[in-house]
């Protein structure tokens, strides 16, 4: 994974953030300097409901502050954190994690240590299905009103039971697109 393509894409727009966020370990996920960076956006977007992106050099000014010994290093990496694509970034950030859960999966195994093979056994799996769910998901651009409405005709739809559930999705489809 290319950290910067992340870092990037964090910075450069909030809804990869909060698409992110909940699976984002900074610990995990990036190196000592990602970490830092990654921590500081995170508080940038906890500050500011509002932000749809990362001010560049208030980030900067911050890492100043916390760390004027390392300020120039922290300015050169997000000064070359340009933008990127964000829907390739974000599938490049769930294939990292895919990769690193079914890592930790296989040390597990070898290991025989039960408590972990579960854990990342339920990580790899969640991951597994999120990939499997974009490569299958439907996206409709440019279509109009009615090309997406018979997508959804009950005749192209998989019935859900208990009939409470598939009302409620009906409802809120209808709710989505009104």
């Amino acid at each position: 994974m290319s950290e910067k393509r992340i870092l990037s894409a964090l910075i450069h727009d909030r809804a990869v953030f909060d698409t992110l966020e909940p699976i984002m370990d900074i610990e995990d996920d990036f190196s000592e300097q990602g970490q830092v960076i990654a921590t500081k956006i995170h508080e940038y977007y906890s500050n500011d409901e509002n932000a749809e992106n990362v001010d560049r050099d208030f980030l900067i000014d911050q890492i100043k502050q916390d760390m004027p010994k390392h300020y120039e290093l922290f300015e050169g990496i997000i000064c070359t954190l340009n933008e990127v694509s964000i829907p390739n970034a974000m599938a490049e950030f769930r294939k990292l994690k895919l990769d690193s859960s079914g890592q930790h999966l296989a040390e597990a195994i070898l290991s025989k240590d039960r408590t972990r093979i579960d854990a990342y056994l339920e990580k790899y799996s969640f991951y597994r299905d999120m990939e499997e769910a974009d490569a299958e998901a439907e996206v409709f651009v440019g279509a109009d009103l009615d090309e997406v409405l018979q997508a959804f005709e009950r005749d192209n739809l998989i019935e859900v039971y208990p009939s409470s559930l598939m009302k409620s999705w009906v409802v809120v489809l209808y709710e989505v697109l009104r």
